[in-house]
């Protein structure tokens, strides 16, 4: 039997949530034949033993990873991603779930009667586990050039996802160690957006964990820059690879990362490094100028603060 869809779940330390993300899987209704491969990467609680139970219980579906010392994330997707078989290929972390029980069918019809998409996506929830709430993220489908859009924010959200597997094969796991890149997916999409064309499906079929220990998301301002710096390399990187220079200049790219500063720098209630960062933004728009008074004065920066806070517990 060939296989038509890998379903990639990385998991770390994650024994409270990956049972519930293994059964959203499980619980597809779908025509295709499917597989789900766990990367567990020699996690110190017990979510090894509960991967173990799940493959023993499910053997013609799931394949776990033999046990290996600890890899992180690119390393264990990118093993997980070699050791499937499947014509596409799907990921959820092991603390996201599967809430439509028609995801793969509904992707997977779309790209076999459009051959020339590499990649589909759909509308996300995102669950805020420090907050306790959700709240519906918006499908967005750029009219214009995806890698263009792509590079202004990731809109994406990964477990969303199903891509053809044959692109993955053009696609280098080990240059993105190799080049510090602390995340696969945003560069993965900006590389996959030169192979092929995108499609937005508006249905939520997902829901991700959003939290101070997620991979984008950190509990303190200086680990957060840190981030955005690897991301800003990301992006350098990819522009000039794919010839878009002309198009995205470096000074764009420079305005576009000290616009995000700023806004980390509401998120953690740091005034002083809001206004320095948007001041280093050289191309200004009136919606610059706009975020500088609101930083200088202490009356409208408690205003967009408190705007902030209301859209982090949504």
């Amino acid at each position: 039997m060939n296989m038509k869809v890998s379903v990639v779940v990385c998991t770390y330390n994650q024994e409270k949530t990956i049972g519930r993300t293994l059964d959203s899987i499980i619980a597809q209704k779908t025509k295709y034949p499917f597989e789900i491969i766990i990367g567990e990467d020699c996690s110190t609680d017990g979510t090894r033993a509960i991967c173990e139970k799940y493959a023993e219980d499910y053997p013609e579906l799931i394949k776990l990873l033999p046990p290996a010392p600890n890899k992180g994330l690119m390393r264990n997707y990118r093993d997980c991603i070699n050791a499937s078989s499947g014509e596409y290929s799907m990921a959820c972390a092991g603390d996201d779930w599967w809430s439509h029980e028609g995801k793969i069918d509904m992707q997977v019809d779309f790209l076999d009667a459009n051959p020339d998409y590499v990649l589909v996506y759909t509308g996300s929830v995102r669950y805020n586990v420090n907050m306790g709430t959700m709240a519906k993220m918006p499908v967005v489908e750029p009219s214009g050039d995806m890698f263009n859009a792509l590079i202004n924010v990731d809109f994406i959200c990964a477990p969303t996802w199903c891509f053809r597997r044959s692109v993955f094969d053009r696609i280098s796991l080990d240059d993105y160690i190799d080049r510090g890149y602390p995340m696969e997916d945003y560069p993965m999409l900006l590389e996959m957006s030169q192979i092929g064309r995108f499609k937005a499906i508006k249905e939520y079929t997902v829901t991700y964990t959003h939290s101070s220990d997620s991979a984008s998301t950190f509990g303190d301002l200086a680990k957060q820059v840190e981030f955005e710096k690897a991301v800003q390399r990301v992006r350098v990187d990819m522009v000039a690879r794919y010839g878009k220079k002309e198009q995205i200049s470096e000074s764009y790219l420079e305005d576009l990362f000290f616009r995000t500063l700023y806004s980390h720098g509401i998120k953690f209630n740091d005034r002083k490094f809001s206004l320095n960062s948007i001041m280093k933004v050289k191309n200004r728009t009136s919606r610059d100028y706009l975020k500088i008074f609101m930083a200088l004065s202490d009356f409208t920066y408690k205003i967009v603060r408190k705007r902030n806070e209301e859209f982090a517990t949504k």
